[in-house]
């Protein structure tokens, strides 16, 4: 298990390699493990993205927004055909930076 910074880290590298899919997944990572670290939403392996986005909406309204682009990304950077791009980790880091302030209660 690997902290927000470790995953913030694992994501610039992956970045820095042009592995932006990669990226985006490290991403996804931290928002999961900030959710478990604040005791917000406990990280479960077995969830999927759709599960966490509605624990996350019910327990961080606010968070909801950013965090389901961040998922969207994140399912997208997996499945889809296209390979994600560095815009779509520029996003998805976007959506991270504004998920993080908005946890507070």
């Amino acid at each position: 298990e690997r902290d927000p910074r470790a995953w913030h880290e694992l994501a610039r590298l992956a970045a820095a390699r042009g592995d932006y899919g990669s990226a985006i997944a490290a991403l996804f990572g931290a928002a999961l493990a900030v959710l478990d670290e604040t005791s917000i939403v406990a990280f479960d392996a077995a969830r999927t993205p759709g599960e966490y986005r509605r624990l996350v909406r019910r327990a961080r309204a606010p968070a909801s927004v950013p965090f389901d682009d961040l998922a969207d990304r994140f399912v997208r950077a997996l499945y889809a055909p296209a390979r994600s791009e560095r815009a779509d980790y520029e996003a998805a880091r976007e959506a991270l930076a504004a998920f993080e302030p908005a946890l507070a209660p």
